[in-house]
């Protein structure tokens, strides 16, 4: 894959900048951080491009709302979940590109694995709650395989 081929998109404003860019990232970073999280071969495949295409849309569109109705709502949330079980793999691999700023992936990771490892004290300590949720992961990998 070249990343070339996304030097299409043009932003007009900042916000617009750091989606851009967050984009740039994911797509350089998947390969190293997909083997990672489970020992995997590097993945960079259509799943993953329109996975972070759907993930940098709804951040955009929900980023600064506090509602966490409005972002469950989003039609890019909604078609994340529609990619079924692979999301789960797709947004763990998310998780880790985020590093220290984790997005709020917790409902649909519960309704794609029918898990929910964070203890109810964690609250909304939303560090905390991604790295249990990528240690989950690296336990339960064979869950998440790809379909």
């Amino acid at each position: 894959m070249h990343l070339s081929s996304a030097t299409s998109v043009v932003a007009t404003d900042y916000s617009s900048v750091t989606a851009v860019t967050d984009y740039f990232v994911t797509i350089s970073s998947v390969a190293v951080s997909n083997s990672v999280w489970c020992g995997q071969e590097p993945l960079v495949d259509s799943d993953w491009l329109v996975f972070s295409e759907l993930a940098v849309a709804w951040k955009q569109e929900t980023g600064l709302s506090s509602s966490i109705r409005r972002k469950y709502a989003s039609e890019h949330y909604k078609r994340i979940l529609r990619m079924g079980r692979k999301a789960a793999f797709l947004i763990i691999r998310q998780l880790q590109l985020e590093g220290n700023t984790p997005y709020h992936w917790w409902d649909a990771l519960r309704q794609l694995t029918d898990h929910d490892p964070v203890p109810p004290e964690v609250g909304g300590d939303v560090r905390t709650a991604a790295r249990i949720w990528i240690e989950w992961a690296r336990q339960h990998a064979g869950q998440l395989e790809t379909q």
